[in-house]
């Protein structure tokens, strides 16, 4: 029913992965850089999993395949951008590190146990709502993993927001898109897990939106 709509999610991934791997190549050796590109790419997972779940849409089984991989991009999400959100528009790469290495340690490991842990039955289930649609049902696993997503999305939209604000002049209007094409794809997540954690479910419907806004704010960035 949806497998016409898997064409967003499939363009969102192809610019995803064409963003990062442009911005890596002008300096790969800029932590932030290396940082954009991680996040992009959780997110081209994130989409392919989306465009898998949408165009399998008859299939409930491949639907919650392409559900489960959506899930390990997302588990990535907030140690791949917290890369970029802790080094963007800094100087002093080697003091930052130090400073900011026990948060990485923590999320990333955290990052690895929810990525693993996506194709567990305790995570997220598949059923037919009553209009025919599919739904994923959220279980205990799948809520603990949403309040992570929630916490590690908005420590990035505070380094985000910290780093805009100790900006100027030319400075500021050289990052301002940057800083509202990823803060955009950030809240919206927060908003999805939050609304996962308030229905215990996730409505297929949700998937083309979630392109659609990947795209316009993969468009602002680019």
């Amino acid at each position: 029913m949806y497998s016409y709509i898997a064409i967003l999610p499939i363009l969102s991934a192809v610019l995803c992965f064409g963003l990062g791997s442009f911005t890596l190549s002008r300096n790969p050796r800029n932590p932030a850089n290396m940082g954009f590109a991680l996040g992009m790419a959780s997110l081209a997972v994130v989409e392919s999993g989306n465009a898998m779940a949408l165009y399998s849409s008859m299939d409930q089984a491949a639907v919650l395949q392409g559900m489960r991989l959506s899930l390990v991009g997302q588990s990535f999400m907030p140690v791949a951008w917290l890369v970029f959100t802790v080094f963007f528009a800094r100087s002093g790469y080697k003091e930052i590190l130090s400073r900011w290495a026990p948060v990485f340690a923590i999320v990333s490991v955290v990052a690895i146990y929810f990525a693993v842990q996506a194709a567990s039955t305790g995570f997220m289930a598949v059923r037919l709502a009553e209009d025919g649609s599919v739904v994923f049902t959220i279980g205990t696993l799948g809520r603990y993993f949403n309040i992570y997503l929630i916490i590690g999305l908005v420590l990035n939209l505070v380094n985000l927001e910290s780093a805009i604000r100790s900006s100027a002049g030319d400075e500021r209007w050289q990052i301002k898109y940057i800083i509202i094409g990823v803060g955009g794809i950030l809240f919206f997540f927060i908003y999805l897990a939050s609304q996962a954690l308030l229905f215990s479910l996730i409505d297929i419907k949700i998937l083309p939106v979630t392109s659609a806004i990947i795209l316009i704010s993969g468009t602002m960035m680019g």
